[in-house]
């Protein structure tokens, strides 16, 4: 199997064209139907793939509530994606198509198994008073597992919603340039994208963990 032009996962590859992309995309469709979300998805992923020979094809899509569960198969693989029903957002769970038996490996994997021992309250508050901000969306399904890690201290932490009530992004994540979700800014208007673990937040920011 072929690597990617620019080896990465596919999130990275991708996500900003998701995010921005397809609210152009999507802008005329007021509602569309599981086939027509299915169909426009895949075109859009396969128009994103640099490899040559590389090519994504639907397995089935899935009634999720306020979203279609989209499933597909990039080269003997499957991946889930997620569209809002007004096709306003597309959002891609994350992976990679690197060569080798790595297999798919989510962003976000792992974190929720991460055991903190120490006062997540504290560390919570920590965060938000070194600057940390969490941007995410009520539709990512990444941007809810990093919201459960912290459990009740997550109203100590600093979050920003991106889709507003109209299911629209909204104004002060554009403004932010919040492309893709969940996404870290802090000090200097660094940032990182994806679900980060505990381990990795106290190393950006030295809140400790005990």
């Amino acid at each position: 199997m072929t690597k990617l032009k620019n080896p990465c996962s596919i999130i990275a590859v991708v996500a900003v064209l998701l995010a921005v992309g397809t609210f152009y995309y999507f802008n005329y469709y007021q509602s569309i139907s599981a086939e027509k979300a299915g169909e426009i998805t895949i075109d859009f992923v396969n128009k994103s793939i640099e490899d040559e020979g590389v090519t994504a094809s639907l397995v089935k899509v899935v009634d999720e509530g306020p979203v279609y569960g989209i499933l597909m198969d990039i080269s003997g693989r499957e991946y889930h994606s997620y569209l809002t029903k007004n096709g306003n957002f597309l959002f891609p769970s994350g992976f990679n198509l690197k060569d080798g038996e790595e297999g798919t490996q989510e962003e976000s994997s792992g974190i929720e198994e991460e055991v903190f021992e120490g006062d997540l309250t504290s560390f919570a508050q920590c965060l938000t008073s070194s600057g940390f901000t969490l941007y995410g969306s009520k539709y990512c399904p990444h941007c809810q597992n990093q919201k459960d890690i912290f459990g009740e201290a997550l109203e100590y932490i600093d979050y920003v919603e991106c889709v507003d009530e109209n299911d629209q992004w909204s104004e002060q994540c554009q403004n932010n340039g919040i492309e893709s979700v969940p996404t870290w800014i802090y000090a200097d208007d660094q940032r990182v994208v994806g679900s980060q673990s505990f381990s990795r937040l106290s190393e950006l920011s030295g809140c400790p963990m005990e």
